[in-house]
């Protein structure tokens, strides 16, 4: 059996590490078989799973967005928008005209940031 080497990007997550992966197998994929990259994107999309399909950026930094937003923006769950700003307070979360809380992108991605080079730091010693 093969030993497993450490993966290469400290900070990342087992999550992470998955997801860079799949998205290495897609890019393959699309090159070898477009049509059938078409098509299983499709289904990625159908069960929710919009994370491996490639996005151009249309939030700029100061943009407000909903958690949901803010967690597909850096492949985080809702839920840890929510935690980074209610009970950490790492963020500052805004309601909307809907009742719906809103976080400014800039500041979800450097938390983001500052989580993987904690992360980071720990897997150094």
């Amino acid at each position: 059996m093969i030993k497993p080497r450490r993966w290469p990007i400290p900070g990342d997550t087992a999550l992470d590490a998955a997801r860079a992966i799949a998205r290495e197998y897609r890019r393959a994929l699309q090159l070898v078989d477009p049509d059938t990259c078409a098509h299983l994107d499709r289904q990625a999309e159908v069960f929710g799973q919009q994370w491996l399909l490639p996005t151009v950026a249309i939030h700029g930094e100061n943009d407000l967005v909903t958690l949901d937003v803010a967690a597909e923006l850096v492949g985080r769950s809702r839920d840890m928008i929510y935690k980074w700003a209610r009970r950490d307070q790492r963020l500052t979360a805004h309601p909307g005209s809907d009742g719906r809380l809103r976080v400014r992108v800039g500041d979800v991605e450097n938390v983001d940031a500052e989580m993987r080079q904690r992360r980071a730091q720990r897997h150094q010693t």
